[in-house]
């Protein structure tokens, strides 16, 4: 594959310390040329990174006048993200977006016909999926230790507030992993969320063809923590940031440390894996449709967890 020529809509904390360390340790396969941020002090700090690059304060603008592109990294607010990806598909772009990728049904099938028409990817960033922590999670259930796994249960708790509500700063990833752990896709889910507009806390039960996942999600809490609790018939997965339990019923209870905290957010190589999926995809429709249907479960999470909390937390199905 040729190097792609790209650019970045959104110069945020996390393409400062990952997206775009990640993307220059790429060199053969990404040639970041131009980046855009309303804020000068952002423009000023990538100038500062990304020294050849050049600078714009709007995507319109950047558009207008860039040529050849085939890559738009998106890591704008969330709620501009459907704006700037639908943006770069109409200039013929790939797209790597920041998650969540939209916030409502409409943008996503809209991304999906601007992606088909277009022939070109857009392809979203679950960002945990690389850690080293989820990593070797998938390695336990894929070597079946835990056994057939009918429970699990998720906890997101963020010191910061979340301007746009913790159902898009937190939901997205927490709905992305229950779809890993229980390895289908939910039937229904029930959500109560405090307060309803831009909501800081977030009660929600998902449920499966053969169990269920129950997620906590808190803004200005105590303390940055990420937890996860997988039951299955063989044994019990524990993990507790940088530390993972494993409670087996065939051996002894081992744990693994890890160097990093999940909630400390995501690091260049995490991203690194990200990039390598988002190349396969590139090429291969296939993969690219598979990221566009884990996207669509978490958009539907979104949205229905609102309108089950609209109902008296009702169970919604999905």
């Amino acid at each position: 594959m040729k190097m792609l020529n790209g650019v970045i809509i959104g110069f945020s904390a996390a393409v400062e310390a990952a997206y775009l360390p990640a993307l220059k340790a790429q060199k053969e396969n990404f040639d970041i040329c131009a980046v855009c941020d309303p804020s000068p002090e952002r423009l000023k700090k990538a100038k500062a990174l990304k020294p050849d690059a050049r600078l714009y304060d709007s995507p319109k603008a950047l558009f207008s006048k860039e040529e050849r592109l085939d890559l738009a990294v998106i890591a704008s607010p969330a709620a501009r993200h459907a704006e700037h990806a639908m943006l770069a598909l109409g200039n013929r772009t790939h797209v790597l977006c920041e998650a969540p990728l939209c916030l409502s049904m409409k943008d996503l099938d809209r991304l999906w016909s601007g992606s088909v028409r277009a022939d070109r990817c857009v392809f979203t960033v679950h960002g945990l999926e690389h850690s080293p922590q989820l990593i070797t999670l998938k390695r336990v259930i894929e070597q079946n230790l835990l056994g057939i796994i009918s429970y699990a249960s998720l906890v997101f708790l963020r010191r910061r507030p979340a301007a746009g509500g913790i159902l898009a700063d937190c939901g997205w990833q927490a709905s992305y992993l229950a779809g890993e752990f229980l390895g289908s896709e939910p039937l229904s889910l029930a959500a109560r969320l405090r307060p309803v507009e831009a909501p800081a806390a977030a009660a929600c039960q998902l449920h499966f063809s053969g169990g269920a996942v129950h997620i906590r999600l808190a803004a200005g809490s105590h303390a940055d923590r990420t937890k996860a609790l997988l039951c299955g018939d063989k044994g019990l997965a524990q993990l507790d940031e940088d530390l993972l339990t494993l409670d087996l019923a065939d051996g002894e209870t081992e744990t693994v440390k890890f160097q990093e905290r999940l909630s400390d957010g995501a690091r260049t190589v995490w991203l690194a894996g990200a990039l390598w999926d988002f190349l396969a995809a590139v090429k291969d429709p296939a993969l690219r449709e598979k990221n566009f249907r884990e996207t669509k479960n978490c958009v539907k999470f979104l949205k229905n967890s609102a309108y089950s909390d609209s109902i008296n937390s009702a169970a919604v199905p999905l």
